[in-house]
């Protein structure tokens, strides 16, 4: 008996790459039937969107700042290249080509929001680098729960830039964790985790690519046992090794910067466009 498609709703990044590079590969499976995608809005310039501003620039450091926005330049250069030049599709592509709805939200917890995904009565939600932090009332209407993918180890690196933290502490791996939310921030239960070794020439993007990859393969694991009727085993973690980490200091980015590069261009290049030259 063929088995059907869970009904996906995915709450992706606008603009974010890696959260990208997973919807390209969990749309192209087949086996998540992707009804509606929540991006997150436009940046928009107003007062209290310069005063977030200048409150990362005074944390981070103008150099920090300067760097991310390179690094998206450059990503938005490549995405100006035609369709089918690119392996890589924007999200508007993407719902081109697979007709799903797309609602951009300021906040996942608006009202809103909250009634588009309800009316959807999703069997599943996703969460693909989605900065939002979800309340219960949006927990509550997938019929089986809401994955999360966590670019790290849970929970030695819970919260953010996991993968920054890890080259900056210099670790010999790497880790991709897919757990059902609840209220809190990056806890349990993991349902797939998978370990990978980092390279001394290893940047933040290229790790976040290969994640992405990883993450793919890892949810299409866990839609197969779901269907299945199969309980996921929770898998057991050291609760002891706990790390809580947010966006890098100034002086975190330059000890950072005195081991390895924060991208790649190379990298970024054969991410989008799907060959080196």
């Amino acid at each position: 008996m063929k088995k059907a498609p869970l009904k996906t709703v995915i709450l992706c990044n606008r603009g974010h790459l890696w959260s990208l590079i997973l919807m390209n590969h969990v749309l192209k499976m087949k086996c998540y039937d992707v009804v509606w995608v929540v991006r997150t809005d436009h940046i928009h310039f107003s007062r209290k969107g310069l005063k977030k501003m200048k409150k990362n620039i005074w944390r981070s450091g103008a150099l920090f700042i300067t760097v991310l926005v390179m690094q998206q330049m450059f990503q938005e250069l490549f995405f100006l290249l035609p369709f089918t030049a690119r392996k890589t599709k924007t999200s508007s592509e993407l719902q081109d080509m697979y007709g799903f709805n797309v609602h951009d939200t300021e906040s996942i917890n608006l009202s809103a929001t909250e009634a588009f995904i309800q009316e959807q009565q999703p069997d599943i939600i996703v969460s693909s680098y989605f900065p939002y932090i979800l309340k219960p009332k949006i927990l509550a209407i997938p019929r089986i729960g809401t994955l999360n993918v966590h670019p790290g180890l849970i929970p030695q690196y819970k919260w953010v830039m996991a993968y920054f933290w890890a080259l900056k502490h210099n670790m010999k791996k790497a880790g991709v964790c897919v757990h059902w939310m609840d209220e809190w921030i990056d806890t349990w239960p993991i349902i797939a985790m998978k370990e990978f070794a980092i390279s001394p020439k290893m940047t933040q993007d290229n790790l976040m690519i290969k994640t992405a990859l990883i993450w793919s393969t890892l949810l299409k694991y866990v839609w197969t046992s779901l269907q299945l009727g199969k309980t996921l085993p929770v898998i057991a973690v050291d609760q002891w090794k706990v790390g809580y980490y947010s966006v890098p200091k100034h002086k975190d980015f330059t000890a950072y910067r005195w081991m390895r590069n924060f991208f790649s261009i190379r990298v970024l290049r054969k991410a989008i466009l799907g060959r080196t030259q």
